[in-house]
């Protein structure tokens, strides 16, 4: 007998039973991952990706690694000054990493190293030096942090993919077994 289409045993009128918790379980099997407006979405479906499968090509990455740099950098020189160097830009790290990849993140590191060094901090020169190695630790765990998330948001992405051809697998060869039945 073909498979009943439509929602589960337990949300219709002749059977009885709580319809509230079925009807919430069946309308989220039916609408994650699939997209469009008022649907649950995963983050591996939207159209646009923070952390894309594939690595953008190089005027792409060093497109979001200036843009990273410069609204991490902006901000903190308006607010405080040219002084006080650049050594909060962290979050442009982790987003370099996550989009453009570990190289741009590490040569982002390392510019943002050069310019601490170029303009430090007014304070001692013995504790400039030391906050901008200390900076750069901070930052290089960043970087490597970032690289494991994206890693690990990749190869997620990769078993979600193969999930789902399983899936379309398993259910045309039920439906081949339907048929010989």
């Amino acid at each position: 007998p073909p498979r009943p289409q439509g929602p589960p045993p337990a949300d219709r009128p002749d059977t009885g039973g709580c319809a509230c918790a079925a009807q919430l379980a069946w309308s989220r099997l039916r609408h994650v991952g699939r997209g469009g407006m008022g649907r649950a979405m995963s983050h591996m479906t939207w159209p646009l990706r923070l952390v894309p499968v594939v690595l953008p090509p190089w005027w792409q990455a060093l497109l979001i690694s200036a843009m990273a740099m410069l609204a991490a950098a902006v901000p903190r020189v308006v607010a405080l000054g040219p002084a006080f160097g650049l050594a909060t830009t962290y979050p442009a790290l982790v987003i370099v990493a996550l989009y453009a990849g570990p190289r741009w993140a590490w040569l982002v590191l390392g510019i943002e190293f050069a310019l601490t060094l170029a303009v430090p901090p007014p304070v001692p020169a013995a504790m400039a030096r030391n906050l901008a190695v200390l900076m750069l630790l901070a930052g290089a765990v960043t970087v490597v942090v970032s690289t494991l998330l994206r890693q690990a948001l990749v190869r997620l992405y990769e078993t979600n993919q193969r999930q789902t051809a399983m899936k379309a697998a398993l259910g045309r060869s039920e439906a081949r077994l339907e048929l010989a039945q």
